[in-house]
């Protein structure tokens, strides 16, 4: 092999493993994710697998590459062709993804996002539902709830159907507007950004706080890691510049975003849940509360419910635990506070056919959560 093509050779080598680490760094630290299933998990080890075996190839089988250089380099460069191709299709025809980066949240809905599909929306403001009008209109009454998934409902296809839609319904008053203002994996600290930044600008008369167990999530790092901005569980993945990359991690991760879950984050570990308390959503409730106040918005905080009928983390005993010790918690931050607290956990039945998973209602069980929230906010008259 003559020297410029050795140096070649080598230097290519060594991009292919630099691109491997920088797989390894971002992308395979979410193998530990509680949101993953076999099948992701399983791709990511694949991937990984590949990547060793190509560099270990380039290593020790350089005489067999060279000799049959022009067909190894046809295949690349078709490959290469085609991926190209893909993107530039992707970027002429495809729809916007669904989640962005934000400066100050993590990452936020895409404003007016519409699914390839039609039945799923977002408005101006990045919030899955209809365009809310701002100024408020006068006589108006506006709801805000604040949470994750099980806000958002992803088991829920249809954005007429998701939790904020049947609220509206189920409250039976045309001058209330109810706002979806929940966005996948958000948790107490990503509702306390979202409220101060977001929420306020849409002029809420009353706020829902709705959190379970992402905030479960972020205390299972190790005990030196837990700390008040939420980094020892979360770290900002900077977004792919591809498309193509996109609908990839799309297809591996069943997501529309990928957060970089710290190597401190280790689910199974039930000594990191005694270790660190429930301190840190105590202190994001507490401010929310604050807020809120300042604002004279009234609250809504309430118990957060499950299934323990679907073999996931949901139903082990260290997430049980954590469930309900966050629900007193919650529980005795209104009583402290002179809020309403609506013990929903209490109420909602943990039947499979309300369940699309351990943590997310279907959409039968979002009309039933739905009208229960709509009987407690009639009976307590939290809206006049």
């Amino acid at each position: 092999m003559p020297r410029y093509a050795t140096f070649l050779y080598y230097t290519i080598t060594v991009i292919i493993f630099s691109l491997g680490i920088f797989f390894h760094r971002t992308y395979f630290g979410y193998r530990n994710s509680v949101v993953l299933g076999d099948i992701a998990k399983g791709a990511l080890w694949f991937v990984e697998l590949l990547w060793i075996t190509v560099v270990v190839a380039m290593m020790f089988f350089k005489k067999f590459i060279y000799k049959h250089k022009k067909k190894i380099f046809l295949v690349l460069a078709a490959m290469i062709v085609m991926v190209i191709v893909l993107e530039f299709t992707l970027r002429l025809f495809d729809s916007k993804p669904r989640f962005i980066r934000h400066p100050y949240l993590n990452y936020q809905g895409t404003p007016n996002y519409k699914s390839s599909d039609g039945k799923n929306i977002h408005n101006s403001f990045g919030f899955r539902g209809p365009e809310i009008a701002v100024p408020k209109p006068k006589g108006v009454v506006r709801i805000a709830i604040l949470g994750g998934s099980s806000v958002y409902e992803e088991a829920v296809a249809d954005w007429r159907d998701d939790f904020a839609r049947q609220l509206e319904r189920a409250l039976e008053n045309d001058q209330i507007e109810v706002i979806n203002a929940g966005i996948l994996g958000y948790d107490s600290w990503d509702d306390l950004i979202n409220l101060e930044f977001k929420v306020l600008d849409l002029e809420p008369d009353m706020i829902i706080v709705y959190e379970g167990v992402n905030d479960v999530h972020a205390r299972l790092v190790t005990p030196d890691a837990y700390r008040g901005d939420n980094t020892g569980r979360k770290k900002p993945l900077g977004s792919c510049l591809s498309i193509f990359c996109s609908k990839v991690a799309q297809v591996i991760f069943k997501v529309d975003w990928i957060d970089d879950y710290s190597p401190d984050f280790e689910p199974s570990k039930v000594e990191n849940l005694e270790k660190n308390t429930p301190k840190y959503l105590e202190r994001n409730l507490r401010n929310t509360l604050a807020i809120a106040k300042e604002h004279k918005i009234k609250v809504l905080l309430a118990s957060w419910a499950w299934s323990d009928q679907f073999n996931d983390f949901a139903s082990t005993p260290h997430y049980l635990r954590a469930f309900r010790q966050q629900n007193a918690l919650i529980d005795e931050i209104a009583r402290s506070h002179e809020v309403a607290f609506y013990d929903f956990a209490s109420e909602m039945p943990k039947d499979k056919r309300y369940w699309a998973d351990g943590r997310h209602n279907n959409e039968e069980g979002v009309r039933f959560k739905a009208q229960l929230f709509a009987n407690f906010i009639k009976e307590e008259s939290l809206i006049e």
